[in-house]
């Protein structure tokens, strides 16, 4: 078999495809030249088949190359989407309607919660101001039941010094009231009353202290007396009883006073001289009274007793209160002195008497949870008509 040499042309073609293979750059073809055996000398059926070999190749190559080059943009594609997702932020990249919902539920549980505060504030406000209102209701209706209780008072107080030509201790006034209930039918809470009345003249009168606007030495005397027999300094006398009588305006017209009188005991906590336990012991024998009175011996402790009547000693005054606590009441103040059987005891510069005008009281009433206190003192005149001096209301 004879063999042709391979023409030129041919030879061009295999070149040009080897150099466009090689200006691609995706990678070399397995075949860029000839045999050399080709170049000399082939069959022309080898050489075709071969020539169909190399296109068929040069084509898969091709189409491979091509697939690369579209899976390696869309891969650069898909990875540069990416990073503009996450740098948007990893709720988009995770869904943007899901996100949308989750916030909206938020905000929407926000604003129930807002509401449901706002609206247990409203009600907790309202349950406050109903409480006040039933607070404020029930201390104004203990309060006219305590002067109901005050009215209650005048009438005993009345009906005694008509019956009674003394003022004793054994006396139905004297009856203390220690939790009363007031109610009336279909009531929810029932009012509890407690009230005593005590007379006012059964103590030391500090307003005996000052006269005309002078402190008065004898009274003085016996008001020191008092506090030793309390146990309490006995220095304090002087500046209170200097108080009582520059309240008393040397007889001027009203307000015309160096210093303002006292209304009650408790008002010596201002002065300083006395402290508050201090005040507390006093007050159980000592009063202030808008005019000067006499002692009620059937009422005095024995230490005002001792404090008032000069050159009776604390046994003996506590040895009358002991004949009085046995019943026997004095009829007047000559009465008790000659009791004493002492002629050298002289009968004080106040005076002793066995009745009284001037009482107070002091009463509290509880009505649910309201609690209201008041004092308050009385005047019962020679027609034995009681009236009020000053009422107060104390916490």
């Amino acid at each position: 078999m004879t063999t042709r040499p391979i023409p030129s042309r041919l030879q061009a073609l295999a070149a040009a495809a080897a150099a466009r293979r090689n200006a691609a750059g995706a990678f070399r073809p397995r075949t860029s030249l000839l045999p050399e055996w080709l170049s000399r000398r082939a069959p022309r059926a080898e050489y075709a088949e071969y020539t169909e070999r190399v296109e068929h190749t040069e084509h898969t190559e091709h189409t491979e190359r091509a697939e690369h080059t579209e899976r390696t943009q869309s891969a650069g594609h898909t990875k540069s989407a990416g990073h503009t997702k996450c740098a948007a932020g990893p709720g988009l990249a995770a869904g943007g309607p899901a996100r949308q919902r989750g916030m909206a539920v938020i905000a929407a549980l926000l604003v129930v919660a807002a509401a449901a505060a706002v609206a247990a504030a409203m009600v907790d406000r309202q349950s406050t101001q109903a409480r006040l209102l039933q607070s404020e209701q029930a201390r104004a209706q203990a309060r006219w039941l305590l002067v109901g209780g005050i009215d209650w008072a005048r009438v005993i107080l009345r009906a005694d010094g008509r019956r009674n030509a003394t003022t004793r201790d054994d006396q139905t006034w004297a009856t203390p009231i220690v939790d009363l209930r007031i109610s009336q039918e279909g009531d929810a809470d029932a009012a509890v009353f407690s009230g005593r009345i005590e007379d006012e003249q059964g103590k030391y009168n500090l307003q005996n202290l000052g006269r005309g606007g002078h402190v008065d030495p004898r009274q003085l005397a016996a008001f020191t007396r008092l506090l030793q027999a309390l146990s309490l300094p006995a220095e304090a006398a002087p500046r209170i009883a200097r108080r009582i009588a520059d309240s008393q305006g040397f007889g001027g017209p009203p307000g015309s006073a160096p210093a303002p009188g006292l209304q009650s005991v408790a008002d010596l906590r201002g002065m300083g001289v006395l402290d508050d336990e201090a005040v507390r012991r006093l007050s159980c024998c000592a009063t202030v009274l808008p005019a000067r009175t006499a002692v009620n011996v059937n009422t005095a402790p024995a230490e005002v007793l001792y404090a008032v009547v000069e050159g009776l000693t604390l046994a003996q005054a506590l040895a009358m209160v002991g004949e009085r606590e046995r019943g026997r009441y004095f009829n007047d103040g000559p009465d008790f002195l000659n009791r004493l059987a002492n002629p050298e005891i002289t009968p004080p510069d106040g005076g002793l008497a066995a009745t009284s005008q001037w009482f107070g009281l002091a009463g509290a009433v509880r009505l649910g949870r309201a609690t209201v206190a008041m004092h308050a003192l009385l005047q019962r005149d020679d027609r034995q008509s009681t009236h009020i001096v000053w009422m107060t209301e104390s916490n």
